[in-house]
């Protein structure tokens, strides 16, 4: 049996449901993630988009559409809980970064663009939901939920978070005050928790089903005042909140000031683990395997292969502590590139490749907290 024959059956089932209100799926084999079991000859009814019923015989409603996939095997939709499907970083040359030279050279039209043709991929391989966490322009990741949910293009479930909010800036750093406030393409400034609910709402008025903020990529970090003004605008509307962090002391303000997950976490101690433990907050892990790190190029002044070294040798060391400690944890991807197609879609198979551990162990989540 090979995974990719399972992954075409879930895009078949997937790419059918957006065209059809009732469907009965009669499935040779049906493979259950969360306790690793396979059941074989079980049927499946999908009404108004959404599983109804699994058995040798449930009750099916009259008039629905009969997909018949006695001889093949049946899975659910694989999740992203971090990706960036309306941009790609092409691979730059040592020392160099494309990333502020990208953002200003392409309009919204042409991100939205790139993200209908990247959600269409990702369905064709599986993927049947995706928390698409900002840089999309002027709200391209809006237009490119609201087209997928339309049925005018096959896609993903899109959970977009809109702009992103941070500090003064963006995630950009150093320019001079001639250049402007070119990070308004992409970024909210949000400098206090008046500024950062405002940034909040506007985000939900144009479309954002999460809200992310990045907390700790310059040296005004945000505080547990700022992050609870965020958290109680954004829960108050029925919305998550998603923070960027990669360090300790911001994780913890932005943990106890509420946020829901932490985005990335590549360098936090037991200790804030434990605290997310005990507050309920979901790591969304984005390690890169070798071959994202080879296609990041310049972006990142390290060695692709000493860091994906590194980065293995930390999750190895983690693993059995996300285990004992019982981390709840979301697997991401983050984004790049290969020259001639979209998203590098490839999921490592060993770990030797510098692939993520919690990829493993996200299959096993109450899906109802994803």
């Amino acid at each position: 049996m090979k995974i990719s024959h399972i992954v075409l059956v879930v895009t078949l089932f997937a790419g059918t449901i957006a065209r059809a209100q009732s469907l009965v799926v009669h499935a040779g084999h049906l493979i259950n993630p969360a306790d690793g079991s396979v059941a074989a000859n079980q049927t499946v009814v999908v009404e108004e988009g959404k599983i109804a019923a699994i058995g040798t015989n449930p009750k099916a409603p009259s008039g629905a559409e009969v997909i018949d996939l006695a001889n093949e095997w049946l899975m659910p939709g694989l999740v992203d809980a971090h990706t960036h499907i309306t941009m790609n970083l092409p691979p730059a040359a040592p020392g160099e970064s494309y990333w502020e030279n990208y953002l200003l050279s392409e309009s919204t039209a042409l991100r939205a663009a790139r993200g209908l043709h990247n959600a269409e991929l990702l369905l064709q391989r599986g993927f049947t939901a995706l928390r698409d966490v900002g840089n999309a322009g002027d709200y391209a990741d809006t237009a490119v939920r609201q087209a997928v949910e339309k049925g005018w293009f096959d896609g993903p479930t899109i959970i977009n978070s809109g702009k992103i909010i941070g500090p003064f800036g963006g995630q950009s750093h150093n320019y001079s005050p001639e250049h402007g406030r070119f990070w308004d393409y992409e970024y909210l400034d949000g400098d206090n928790p008046a500024e950062i609910r405002k940034a909040v709402r506007q985000n939900i008025y144009y479309g954002a089903k999460v809200i992310k903020l990045v907390a700790d990529n310059s040296p005004f970090h945000y505080s547990e005042e700022d992050v609870r003004a965020a958290v109680d605008e954004a829960h108050r509307a029925g919305l998550a909140v998603a923070v960027h962090l990669t360090s300790d002391e911001p994780t913890r303000a932005v943990v106890n000031g509420g946020a829901d997950s932490v985005e990335h976490g590549y360098y936090l101690t037991p200790e804030v683990l434990k605290l997310m433990k005990e507050k309920g907050t979901y790591l969304v892990g984005t390690d890169f395997p070798l071959e994202h790190m080879l296609a990041f190029g310049g972006i990142a002044d390290l060695n692709p292969r000493t860091a994906a070294g590194m980065i293995l040798q930390r999750l190895s060391k983690r693993s059995e502590d996300w285990r004992k400690d019982g981390i709840w944890l979301r697997c991401g991807r983050r984004t790049s590139r290969r020259k001639s197609r979209g998203h590098v879609l490839r999921f490592p198979t060993r770990m030797e490749e510098g692939g993520s551990s919690e990829c493993r162990h996200f299959a096993r989540l109450d899906a109802k907290r994803i």
